[in-house]
């Protein structure tokens, strides 16, 4: 071959280069290709042949390197394997291992149980260095009890866990509302409708007739007896519902009820992170309300009800039944009033005639008088448009949470905005918040830490007399009319419609409607309100120390500061 080459060269000395890197490739090229590449390049065709090149899934080179846990701690017996092989090896004491015959594109897999699977294309690299982090989804649930983790297979009680990517996706004034439908054998009850309101929560139901059904709640290890809505859902990381008694063995009586047991968020990966969340709505009626009569179908469902009252409870004739049913079909739903001309009028959505609305041909059949006509248009008696309106809803957070260089000190800072207008024309629950969890490692034994909370609210109730909309009239509106039902009556102070209170209405219902309309800080025509209005302040230490034995001492302060405020006004 070399004397051939020898003899090229003379003539060609291209060919003969090209010729000669091919020989050099030796055993990475077969024989075959080399005469077939080599007669080429003899009869001159060598310009279509490609360079040859050395195939690089033939290199193989040895590699190490070392993994490390989140914390930076070495992480004994980790698996380290080349994908779709039976090659590997696992790392040592110190963490670090060793890998030979690994070619260039191979994929690198590091595996441990507990913390999540890596995999590496390696592309050269004569080390690498490996962080496995905590895999949340754990061959065995870790869960928070009185005095620290378990396992929740060595759990002797009834327990499940809520993590943070479930509280997310409810999009709640609270924390509690999240529980509804994702833990077994809890019931949530939202007894008021307000936003804001405090739901009644039930684990396995009522325990005590005469008692109270509220469970223990637990934050980051200490009770907590304050207002619920006050804790952002977004500052938790889980919760832990504990539901039988292995609850009472660990918390005493308290726990009769059941315990809900917070962890907060805490600082996890070294570099800062940065996370806002807006989330954006508005609320609604779960059930549409009943559509309602109109002026002239209450006027007439009045009728026959005082009508077969009249035949079959009074005995009286159909004419006689009928005379007393026109007589009163309008009195019975409306007052009557004086007129700035000294007369009794009634003021309704008609015109005042002084006759009888109803009137009937005698034998139980009513019709409308013909004389009747409107002197309101269709939205001045929509009770509901005035009560209930869409408004929007909004809910910010943001947080800065992560670790010191060498993992030692952690960090969580959050801030908070909840705006929640409700669906009642008043109604709103405003909440301002803050919160900063702290840890750190002192020594390899001694861990200390401390949480520092602040949460400001504002609510304004509608005290549920926006249920009795659905048994008010048509005959009424919810905007005060003059008494010669000429015009509305407008405030001196705003210059809009002011209220009905139920001058010219008999109430039905037995609670004005329009009650709880005002504003405390917002009250333009002096309407009625009931407002609230509080604050908590909430700081925790706590230290740990690590004993003999694989023994752990915690000692823990917390310290809770609560204030409220009402403020109700009535005419």
């Amino acid at each position: 071959m070399n004397v051939l080459l020898d003899q090229l060269d003379r003539k060609e000395p291209v060919r003969d280069n090209y010729l000669r890197k091919l020989l050099n490739i030796g055993k990475a090229a077969s024989l075959v290709c080399l005469f077939t590449t080599f007669n080429a390049v003899a009869e001159g065709s060598y310009a279509h042949v490609p360079e040859p090149v050395l195939p690089e899934v033939t290199q193989t080179k040895r590699i190490t390197g070392t993994v490390v846990d989140e914390n930076g701690e070495p992480v004994i017996g980790a698996a380290i394997m080349i994908k779709g092989t039976s090659v590997g090896t696992i790392t040592n004491m110190e963490g670090k291992f060793s890998l030979d015959n690994l070619r260039r594109g191979a994929v690198i897999v590091i595996s441990f149980v507990g913390l999540t699977t890596q995999e590496i294309a390696w592309n050269g690299q004569t080390a690498l260095n490996i962080k496995l982090s905590s895999d949340t989804q754990d061959l065995d649930e870790v869960v928070v009890v009185a005095y620290g983790t378990a396992k929740k297979s060595s759990l002797t009680g009834s327990a499940s866990i809520i993590k943070a990517e479930k509280l997310e996706k409810v999009m709640g004034t609270s924390f509690v509302e999240s529980l509804q439908g994702m833990s077994a054998g809890v019931n949530v009850v939202n007894v008021q409708g307000n936003p804001g309101g405090e739901p009644r929560v039930e684990i396995r139901g009522i325990a005590s007739m005469s008692g109270k059904a509220k469970p223990l709640y637990i934050v980051d290890g200490m009770p907590y007896d304050g207002n619920l809505n006050q804790i952002t859902p977004s500052d938790i990381e889980s919760m832990t519902v504990l539901k039988d008694a292995a609850a009472t063995s660990l918390y005493g009586s308290r726990a009769a009820n059941g315990v809900v047991m917070i962890t907060t968020k805490k600082g996890k990966s070294g570099k800062p992170q940065i996370t806002f969340r807006g989330a954006w709505g508005t609320s609604d009626n779960a059930v549409k309300n009943p559509k309602k009569a109109n002026p002239y179908q209450q006027l007439e469902n009045m009728w026959y009800a005082l009508y077969y009252d009249a035949v079959y409870y009074d005995c009286l004739s159909p004419q006689a039944a009928g005379d007393y049913a026109s007589a009163n079909a309008l009195s019975k739903q409306v007052k009557a009033t004086t007129n700035s001309k000294g007369e009794a009028i009634y003021v309704t959505p008609f015109k005042y005639i002084n006759e009888d609305y109803v009137l009937h041909d005698g034998n139980g059949n009513p019709y409308m008088n013909p004389k009747l006509e409107y002197a309101w248009e269709e939205s001045d008696w929509d009770i509901y448009k005035a009560i209930n309106s869409h408004k929007l809803r909004q809910d910010y957070s943001v947080d800065v949470s992560g670790q010191s260089a060498n993992g030692k000190t952690s960090y969580f800072f959050s801030g908070g905005y909840l705006d929640d207008q409700g669906y009642s024309k008043r109604q709103y629950y405003k909440r301002y918040s803050f919160r900063t969890n702290i840890s750190t490692e002192i020594f390899d034994w001694w861990k200390a830490g401390g949480s520092l909370s602040y949460s400001r609210h504002r609510q304004n109730l509608s005290d549920g007399a926006q249920r009795s909309s659905n048994f008010t009239t048509t005959l009424y509106s919810p905007w005060l009319r003059n008494v010669d039902n000429t015009d509305w009556v407008y405030s001196e102070k705003s210059g809009k419609r002011m209220y009905d209170y139920g001058k010219y209405i008999n109430n039905f219902f037995g609670s004005q409607v329009l009650s709880n309309l005002g504003d405390y800080w917002d009250n333009d025509n002096d309407d009625s309100f009931t407002n609230n209005m509080g604050h908590i302040l909430s700081a925790q230490f706590n230290t740990e120390f690590k004993l003999p034995y694989n023994l752990k001492f915690r000692s823990a302060l917390n310290i809770d500061d609560y204030w409220s405020r009402s403020m109700v006004y009535t005419w």
